[in-house]
């Protein structure tokens, strides 16, 4: 391994001028990194956040109705205009009279058993002050199953990840505003993906001997000295220096 990568000469080298100052420190988001790991947190939370929150209303409104009608409704005969089977749920299109109006609606098969063609009588339940609020009367109501729920499902895994992403950036900001610098001791550096793993051992300044590891783009030799930030209060939150998403700024 290349012995000067990581620089083995530590103890030679004075503390970062950065890190001499007083806690806690100024930061900025470091340029390098830190754009594509807002990107990626604006991405979950903006995309996933609204799908997620359209997804939920649709479903709350389509409660809404289911209770609407079931209360208030009114059945008439309807006619079956089209069937679809293919990707999904068979679904099965209507049209129905009211008075002198005439109004469609769709609906998913509650069960794969039954069969229509169309020109097949259907009875429908519709809402007498807005026929447009409709189902078939004899069905279960087909929203909110299991299948339903996926895609509420997956929208809420990239809210969730987008979540896990600004908690990886504030943990990253408040190590560099409040960590204290240590020297540490490279154990082991293996690669990751296109980075390297880098484990080390460091002592607070209390004496007390603490492991931990960081990704980065550099490969390390056992026994290389580095510098680690840690918080005093909860020393397994360490990073080697400097850190992935922010950095101190100049005075």
């Amino acid at each position: 391994m290349d012995q000067t990568s990581g620089g083995f000469e530590l103890e030679e080298q004075k503390s970062p001028s950065k890190l001499s100052g007083s806690l806690p420190r100024k930061v900025q988001l470091n340029s390098e990194n830190a754009p594509a790991m807002i990107a990626a947190i604006a991405l979950c939370l903006g995309i996933g956040g609204i799908a997620f929150g359209f997804e939920c209303y649709s479903d709350l409104q389509e409660m809404s109705q289911r209770t609407i009608l079931q209360q208030q409704g009114r059945d008439a005969v309807g006619t079956v205009s089209a069937t679809h089977a293919g990707h999904g749920s068979p679904t099965v299109s209507y049209a129905f009279k009211v008075n002198d109006g005439y109004y469609s609606g769709k609906a998913e098969l509650p069960n794969y058993h039954l069969i229509f063609h169309e020109s097949d009588p259907i009875a429908v339940r519709y809402l007498p002050t807005d026929p447009t609020v409709n189902h078939p009367a004899d069905w279960e109501w087909s929203g909110l199953i299991t299948m339903d729920l996926i895609p509420q499902a997956f929208m809420l895994l990239f809210v969730i990840g987008g979540i896990i992403l600004l908690v990886v950036l504030f943990r990253d900001r408040k190590l560099a505003r409040e960590g204290r610098k240590a020297k540490g001791v490279v154990k082991d550096c293996n690669p990751d993906k296109a980075q390297f793993r880098v484990e080390y051992e460091f002592h607070t300044d209390d004496g007390l001997p603490v492991m931990g590891h960081a990704s980065v783009p550099d490969e390390y030799g056992a026994g290389a000295r580095v510098w680690i930030l840690y918080l005093p209060q909860k020393p397994q939150r360490n990073s080697m220096y400097p850190l992935r998403y922010f950095e101190v700024a100049e005075d």
